[in-house]
């Protein structure tokens, strides 16, 4: 055999394990690319002003924490706020409870809690948190 009938088998040899060795690590390569991607998209992002990129708080720039308190009320439904008394120094787990206490509508409460009604005389109310 001389070497020119050599040289296409080994090229064929090479482009087969390069093939085999792409398939092993497909998913490296795919994950290897998204990465790219968006690190790029997040880059040409930030140069041009766009909106339609990541936010920057996902890697770490101008980070603000907003917490919530969450509570577990022991109950079903959805989370409701916990509300408190401020001049009864008293919690109630719900808009509901203090309304039914007072005799008051909740839709009163909420609306003395949003600032959108006057507040009453000895009725100071404050959120504290979410009861789940």
């Amino acid at each position: 055999m001389s070497s020119v009938e050599l040289e296409p088998i080994v090229e064929e040899t090479t482009l087969t394990r390069i093939k085999a060795h792409v398939k092993r690590h497909q998913v490296a390569y795919s994950v290897g690319g998204i990465v790219v991607i968006a690190g790029v998209s997040y880059y040409v992002g930030t140069r041009m002003g766009s909106s339609r990129t990541l936010s920057p708080s996902i890697f770490g720039i101008n980070n603000k924490m907003n917490q919530k308190v969450i509570v577990e009320a022991g109950r079903q439904g959805p989370p409701s706020w916990i509300i408190y008394w401020v001049e009864a120094d008293r919690e109630f787990d719900s808009q509901r409870e203090l309304a039914r206490l007072l005799g008051l509508s909740e839709t009163h409460i909420s609306k003395l809690l949003n600032g959108k009604r006057n507040p009453v005389d000895g009725l100071t109310l404050v959120r504290r948190g979410l009861a789940a």
